[in-house]
Parts: C-alpha cells; structure tokens; sequence
C-alpha cells in the first residue's frame, strides 16, 4: 500500500491505483478520489489548506493502522516543508527531502542558482519589503502554488524569505515536464499554462493544454537548462519546470520539484503510470553521472492527439444541492466531483480534461464544457451571504 498526500490527491490515486492498493489524505475528498482509494482523510482546514497538526496526527495513526511501504506529496505543502522532514521520520518518502526542497523553493537560492548557470529569468528583486509596486511589477511567493501568491501589490508588512519582486512579462507561458531516473532525465513534452485574472489573483491557475511543439532550437536550450538544474539541485523523480517564452527567448520561473498537473496530460498521452516512474527513482539510488543523459520519452503511444484541463473555480459564495455532484458524474469531462456542498468564492469546484485530435478544438471544447458546468451550477446553488 502507498500513502499519497496533498491538496488533492485524485491525480496521484488514479495513477497508482491499477498497480497499489493507495491510501489517501487531502483536503478534498472529491468523490472520484473515495472511489479508487482504499482509504481517505481529511487533513484540511476551513481555509482549503493543510492543517499541520492535523496532517501530522492522522498520518502517523494510518501509518500505524494500515502500515503502507512509503509516501508520496504533492502540491499542498508549499511554505510547510518542515512537515516533510517529520513524516519521513514515520516512513520513508517518494519525493526530494524539505532541505533539498526549501533550496529549490527559496528565492535568493534559486535565483543565484540559476545566475550561476547563466539562465534566464525576468528582471527579479528579492529581500526588498519596503518597495512600493510600480506598474509592471508582480509580488510572488514561492510558498505558494497555483498562483495565489502572485499580486500586483506589495504587502511591506511581510517580512517572508520566501516573498520577491519580478517583473511582468508578456510571453507564452508554458511548463515542461521531466523525470530524472537512473537511466537518465527523460523529456515527457511541454504544455501550455493556463490563467485567469481576478481582482485578487492576476495569474490564477486554471489548467494546462498539451503536448504542444517546440522549435529545435527552444528544445536544445530546454535540455540544456534542465540537465544543469537536475545537477545543481540534484533533482530526482517527477519535476515541472515553469517558463515564459519570447520568440526564441526562454525566461525560467519556477520549478515545482513534484508532480504538477500535466502529470495527468502526459499519463494519457503515453498511456501509463509516470507516477509508479516517480516511486522506482526513489527506491534505489543512482549516480549523479545519470544527469547528463537526456531525451524525449520514447513510451509508444496508441494515438496523436492533445488534452486539456481546466479548473472550474466558485464565483461567489454558494451551496450546492445532491443534484450538483449526481449530474456531474454524468458529464464524461468531469473530474474531481466534489463530497462538499459549501463553497467560499474563489475555491476550486471541479476539474474538466477534454481531448481532441487538434489543439483548436481542445480550446474550444474546454469553453463548452466550462460553459455547462457553470450552468449547472447555477441550477443547482444557492448564493450565500
């Protein structure tokens, strides 16, 4: 049995779960995740965040009741890394440690990593709290994920190490997703991110859109970029690398060192379990010598054709009646159908993920479904004050 940890665990149950028995703790418990777990647990708070005693409490009591062989995180743990550090004294961990993590994750770090191995990044400014926000200009928090820390104004009152000032530029945003395993980093394809805009987060995350080409020049660069982080971070296992591209020009954000939600792109693309790929790099060690081998993953696939998904977000405060989740499962683009019924504004719903045979058309059909989603929400909530 594994143990699987998060936000929201359903990407990573689904993945296992044709090869594991698979116990999970989340925040959501969306019903698509109790129906292919053999256990779940709610290590949330009201706020849709992980409560560290909580999550500490519960996963030593499973650990102890149904003795799984190891754990696996993924987002959620963004700014409460020292909880890695004590659940890997329970049982061991498929993923990087918290000091490996917390390197990756702090700004001055990471930015003068990347300075050292001369990669591109927007104009950045860190450890200066007391600036004012000048137009063009984002405040980011790396101990946070899918956008919520990214604002257009600066709270001089936060003192955090984790907090920096970069500049607004205008590219295609784009994520690249990548294993590094023993035999090598293995290139599963880029996608393309997508964002809304709202009055409290100008880049929210909203899903991703792939596999989408890259000119062989762009891929050169890529390869270039993650072999030399892969070393300098000593990355292993599943990792998302998160980019803005201008022309030719490649500006590197972030890098979640986790699965990201392409994992669910590229599983269906290559038809099978890039998260049981994640598990085997963690269960022996390799040389670091493996770094410098790279390519495109060679998995066969059945099919060309390019996926979408996209979050669908509550509006306003509401409450949702049954008949939200009964006609939900009906709709065949619906994932994460939710075992809750109250929704603050701004908290994810569901999820949709659509296919097509031509990237266009996932554009479109991603509109559709969002389309009937909402409207059926509207049929089926009532505002709340």
């Amino acid at each position: 049995m594994l143990l699987v940890t998060g936000l929201s665990t359903r990407m990573l149950v689904k993945s296992l779960a044709p090869h594991h028995e698979v116990f999970a703790l989340d925040v959501f418990g969306d019903l698509d995740t109790l129906a292919m777990a053999v256990g779940w647990r709610n290590i949330g708070n009201s706020n849709k965040s992980i409560e560290e005693k909580k999550f500490l409490k519960i996963f030593e009591e499973v650990v102890r009741e149904f003795s799984p062989s190891a754990w696996i995180h993924t987002s959620g743990f963004e700014g409460k890394y020292k909880l890695i550090s004590k659940a890997e004294k329970v049982l061991f961990h498929y993923g990087l440690s918290e000091r490996k993590i917390k390197k990756i994750r702090t700004p001055v770090n990471f930015f003068n990593a990347l300075n050292k191995l001369g990669v591109n990044y927007p104009e950045t400014i860190i450890g200066r709290h007391d600036i004012n926000l000048q137009k063009g200009w984002l405040r980011k928090d790396f101990d946070t994920a899918g956008g919520r820390g990214i604002s257009k104004k600066n709270n001089i009152e936060c003192k955090s190490k984790s907090v920096y000032l970069q500049k607004e530029i205008s590219g295609r945003p784009l994520s690249v997703s990548f294993f590094v395993g023993p035999k090598g980093i293995l290139v599963f394809g880029y996608c393309e991110n997508i964002f809304s805009s709202t009055d409290n987060f100008p880049y929210l995350y909203q899903g991703v859109i792939g596999p989408v080409e890259m000119s062989s020049k762009t891929n050169d660069h890529i390869f270039e970029i993650i072999k030399n982080i892969s070393i300098e971070f000593e990355l292993v296992g599943l990792n998302g690398l998160d980019f803005i591209l201008i022309n030719e020009n490649v500006y590197v954000l972030e890098i979640n060192p986790r699965s990201t939600g392409a994992m669910e792109i590229f599983e269906s693309y290559y038809c099978c379990s890039l998260l049981e790929m994640h598990c085997n790099a963690f269960s022996s060690p390799f040389e670091i010598d493996r770094y410098k081998n790279i390519k495109f993953f060679e998995n066969k696939r059945l099919k060309n054709f390019f996926l979408g998904s996209k979050i669908v977000y509550a509006e306003k405060g509401m409450e949702l009646t049954t008949d939200f989740a009964k006609q939900a499962k009906l709709l065949p683009f619906c994932r994460d159908i939710p075992n809750n019924v109250f929704f603050k504004i701004g908290d994810p719903v569901c999820s949709i993920i659509i296919e097509s045979f031509d990237i266009k058309t996932v554009n479109t059909l991603l509109l559709k479904a969002n389309f009937i989603v909402k409207n059926l929400l509207d049929k089926t909530k009532k505002i709340l004050n």
